[in-house]
């Protein structure tokens, strides 16, 4: 058995024992352990910690902002932000870019049964369902199962709204009346716009 030595090189790193030995006893005799650390070594040296610079707290701050890289939707009533490089606005569906949007105003309205009017711009399709990935407008029909997925299309071409149903569940109604496939009216000969029975849109026409 090692002695014990008055200049200890190995510790027993049992806390409840701790004994010193010159040489690696191979296990302590006191307490029965074979774990040993030296006492001749040196500890550890942590690097000196330091509080970020100003540069990388700026940094820092813009990779966190939410705000960060989004682009408000230029249409009078919407406003709302979009990311960058969004072609529409997913809240009101309207371009984006200021050049795109640039005389692109409607003066034809689809009316939601919550409020929310959709513009109907010449020349751009308006998909309406439940999928957020194929409709803009999916927010407004939350909880009206009735309503496909992807349920219809609507676009203006400036003379007449043009209907036209994605194979919905349901049907597709105008004025209240089941289409079969397609359907287009004037604007003014446009009153009702059906995702199925139970979900209606109004359209209205605005000079």
């Amino acid at each position: 058995m090692a002695e014990l030595s008055t200049t200890p090189t190995y510790q027993c790193t049992n806390p409840d024992c701790l004994r010193t030995y010159s040489v690696d006893p191979g296990m302590c005799g006191g307490c029965g352990l074979n774990d040993f650390r030296r006492l001749d070594e040196p500890e550890p040296v942590q690097a000196p910690m330091f509080p970020p610079s100003p540069e990388e707290r700026s940094a820092a701050a813009q990779s966190h902002s939410p705000l960060q890289a989004q682009t408000s939707c230029p249409a009078t009533d919407c406003g709302q932000l979009n990311p960058n490089g969004q072609e529409f606005c997913d809240y009101c569906g309207n371009p984006l870019q200021a050049e795109s949007f640039s005389g692109a105003r409607s003066s034809v309205y689809l009316r939601a049964d919550d409020g929310t009017r959709i513009p109907l711009i010449q020349g751009h399709e308006v998909v309406l369902g439940r999928s957020q990935d194929a409709s803009p407008w999916s927010r407004i029909f939350n909880g009206h199962n009735g309503v496909s997925r992807r349920h219809a299309t609507v676009v203006f071409d400036g003379t007449q709204v043009h209907i036209r149903d994605e194979g919905s569940s349901n049907g597709t109604f105008v004025n209240r009346i089941h289409i079969d496939g397609s359907a287009a009216l004037a604007p003014a000969d446009l009153r009702t716009i059906g995702l199925g029975r139970n979900y209606q849109l109004s359209v209205t026409v605005e000079n």
